[in-house]
């Protein structure tokens, strides 16, 4: 693997560290509090207001099939 790939690679989990951490820090309470004011100025209901509800749940399931699909597809073996 040359220089290239790794830093790479390196870079996309650092990214993925440091996104992480701001996200349980800051991130987290401010889309929780944009959704649950999104609900109720908006009267929300149904699968709307689940979906924007679990906005947390959403964000952390993309962020680990992100993380899965680098690691599988873009490892660099071939």
């Amino acid at each position: 693997m040359n220089n290239k790939a790794q830093a790479g690679a390196l870079a996309f989990i650092f990214g993925i560290i440091v996104f992480f951490i701001a996200w349980v820090f800051v991130l987290a309470e401010q889309i929780r509090y944009w959704g649950q004011d999104a609900i109720v100025t908006n009267s929300m209901t149904g699968a709307k207001a689940f979906l924007i509800g679990n906005m947390n749940l959403w964000i952390a399931l993309f962020m680990a099939i992100a993380l899965v699909w680098f690691l599988f597809a873009g490892s660099g073996q071939q």
